[in-house]
């Protein structure tokens, strides 16, 4: 499976999980925002950033490392 552990946070506004990650390959996670607006995401031994996906209620989080492997990743929003 390529993501794990996914968990939201109502409390916190903290979407969170895991994603099998292959080197030099961009691993998009598109989630629905229902409402909510991503403000940050971070990920432990990888580049991550947001990217826009059509004009709708929708972001992409991509992920990207050199080499193959797990990476935790977390998004925060207002």
């Amino acid at each position: 499976m390529d993501l794990g552990d996914v968990k939201w946070n109502g409390e916190t506004k903290r979407l969170s999980g895991t994603a099998n990650v292959i080197g030099g390959e961009p691993f998009k996670i598109v989630v629905a925002n229902n409402g909510q607006k991503p403000t940050s995401v971070s990920a432990e031994a990888a580049t991550a950033k947001f990217e826009a996906v059509g004009s709708g209620d929708l972001t992409a989080i991509v992920l990207e490392r050199p080499t193959t492997g797990t990476v935790t990743w977390q998004m925060h929003c207002q």
